[in-house]
């Protein structure tokens, strides 16, 4: 129970020091933590699953946690390939504002594997990254 305690106190302590160097810190934070190693995942709410949980639903009337909130939405618009008929935290994502390869092969109606190559042979994407991730 001491370990718990004292690496729960570390991650706290962890972002407090990020939080505390303002917006970018805490946007270049979350980035990272969505490169950590892992299976693909397609939504937000896969990759920081009890902050997503506690932000839309625990805590979603509560006025205190508006601005990391309005923080944590526009960072997933900024990363993940949202659009029109997803949710950020039970409110409507309006306008796209990224694509991944899977969402632009859908929109565009160009095969998938095809849009794939041309985008890894212009340097846009990697060709190891997921379909589902951000193009």
């Amino acid at each position: 129970m001491t370990q718990l305690k004292c690496n729960r106190w570390a991650v706290y302590q962890r972002g407090f020091e990020v939080a505390s160097q303002g917006e970018d810190a805490i946007f270049t934070a979350l980035s990272e933590l969505q490169k950590l190693p892992g299976k693909s995942l397609d939504y937000p709410a896969s990759i920081f699953p009890v902050l997503y949980d506690y932000l839309a639903k625990k805590y979603r009337g509560n006025s205190d946690y508006s601005p990391f909130r309005d923080l944590m939405r526009r960072h997933m618009l900024r990363t993940w390939p949202l659009g029109i008929g997803n949710e950020i935290f039970g409110d409507p994502v309006l306008k796209r504002s990224l694509h991944s390869v899977r969402t632009a092969a859908l929109e565009t109606g160009v095969d998938q594997r095809r849009l794939r190559k041309m985008l890894v042979t212009a340097g846009l994407i990697h060709e190891t990254e997921s379909d589902g991730r951000s193009a």
